[in-house]
């Protein structure tokens, strides 16, 4: 029989745990360079390749198309085959497509750039959830790395497509296959990842729901719908407007390229807060108790007219003061040291909300549990 050590398997999960966030950065950074880097080109494209305006509009509608119209098939190869193999094989797909319209510009560049932009699709949607499934205890550390990635890729794509294009004599090729070179790279990062496979088939209740029916549901297709025709649209004709007007190619490229940095900013929030979270010193379990503890705090006895929030940012004397009667029972016990009162099941917090203070404070930290001041029962 085969014994594994306390030892080894701690090494063993570090070591997946590694794989598992330069995987996701490595499909991440292949998310939006394919296409980023092809606007600042658009006039050079258009005169090499002998294509219309209105060839280039559809060309630069492709990537935005196909976000709609396969994204909604992502979950359905997930459920299928399993989020990672769909992964592995989407960037695979990725790195096909740009061979492809390299290889033919003047027949495959339509194809290829839609079965790039398809691939891009399917990991937009799945990234997300795999990062949830696989690391749930520290998603906001990895969600931060994925969209810091995805950002760098943008633009990387925006401020090389000029350079190299100059730098090659202007090989149309090479402009448009370059960016398969770090999808091959992903591909061979991501085959770890292959050997996990977790069915995860959607419940009876949630396959029948009539989202549709919904003005919620509506509300956030026209918000998420609005906001990506606006950054695609400056995406795509940000650098032919400066370039008209007498900015330089490699200048369009650059103020292309600030639509991605924001999205840098972004993303170091969602690492900045796992990093502080992993310094309160609070266990696994302990954080899960916590976290049903909060769940109370908001669906509690009258609580649909409270509101209650984690603040590390407001000082204690902002408002009313909490004092131990304000909290929850588990809350209450944690900060008193009492046991648990009769006939409460719900999971008690031993030190975790003292060591979480003293762990914030020695961040810089100040955590205040916020209430409306009303005694809880």
């Amino acid at each position: 029989m085969l014994f594994v050590t306390p030892d080894k398997a701690d090494r063993r999960r570090k070591v997946e745990t590694a794989l598992l966030v330069i995987g996701v950065a490595a499909l991440g950074y292949n998310l939006r360079g394919a296409i980023t880097s092809l606007p600042p080109l658009f006039p050079e494209l258009t005169s090499r390749l002998h294509l219309s305006a209105a060839t280039v509009s559809v060309l630069a509608a492709v990537p935005v198309i196909c976000f709609g119209v396969v994204s909604g098939f992502a979950a359905w190869f997930s459920r299928r085959l399993g989020e990672e193999r769909v992964l592995g094989i989407a960037v695979v797909t990725l790195m096909a497509g740009l061979l492809l319209r390299a290889a033919a510009p003047h027949i495959l560049l339509f194809p290829g750039t839609t079965l790039a932009a398809a691939a891009i699709a399917v990991m937009n949607v799945l990234l997300s959830s795999l990062i949830k499934r696989r690391w749930p205890e520290r998603a906001g550390l990895l969600v931060g790395v994925y969209i810091t990635a995805l950002s760098l890729g943008a633009i990387v794509g925006s401020l090389a497509a000029v350079p190299l294009w100059n730098a090659t004599g202007g090989s149309v090729p090479l402009a448009l296959g370059w960016l398969a070179a770090p999808a091959a790279l992903a591909a061979a990062v991501w085959l770890p990842q292959f050997r996990y496979r977790t069915d995860h088939g959607a419940s009876p209740v949630l396959r029948g729901l009539p989202v549709f029916r919904h003005a919620l549901a509506w509300q956030v297709t026209l918000f998420m719908g609005t906001q990506s025709l606006l950054y695609y649209a400056t995406l795509s004709w940000l650098p032919s407007i400066l370039r008209d007007r007498g900015v330089s190619p490699e200048g369009a490229g650059d103020r292309d390229s600030n639509l991605a940095r924001g999205r840098v900013h972004s993303g170091a929030p969602d690492i900045r807060r796992a990093r502080v979270s992993g310094r309160l010193g609070m266990t696994k379990t302990e954080r899960g108790a916590l976290r049903a503890s909060m769940a109370r705090v908001s669906h509690g006895p009258g609580s649909s007219r409270r509101s209650t929030t984690i603040s590390s940012a407001r000082p204690v004397t902002e408002g009313c003061t909490p004092s131990a009667s304000n909290f929850p029972r588990p809350i209450r016990t944690a900060i008193s040291g009492n046991a648990p009162e009769p006939g409460d099941t719900t999971p008690t917090v031993p030190d975790a909300a003292r060591r979480a203070s003293s762990g914030a404070r020695s961040a810089g930290l100040e955590p205040v549990l916020s209430t409306d001041c009303e005694p809880w029962v």
